[in-house]
């Protein structure tokens, strides 16, 4: 069995150079995993949570879990 990972929900890091398609491509799938998911926890924070921020915070998580499934889907 092999130790490598075929698994994983951000993509693997591309050579940064600024003309490497595929580093911007999987830039902005990170940061579609992990902004939204950093805003909800600063959302989380308030003490009061009203119905509006619960909603703010359920379309976070949708993008997120967008992101995230279609990082899954890329090849490894």
């Amino acid at each position: 069995m092999s130790s490598n990972s075929l698994f994983g929900i951000l993509p693997s890091a591309g050579k940064p150079s600024l003309f490497n398609y595929y580093f911007y491509f999987n830039l902005v799938i990170e940061l579609g995993v992990l902004l939204p998911l950093i805003c909800c926890l600063t959302i989380g924070k308030s003490k009061e949570l009203s119905a509006r921020r619960w909603a703010i915070v359920g379309i976070l998580l949708a993008v997120s879990l967008f992101f995230m499934h279609w990082a899954y889907g890329l090849s490894r």
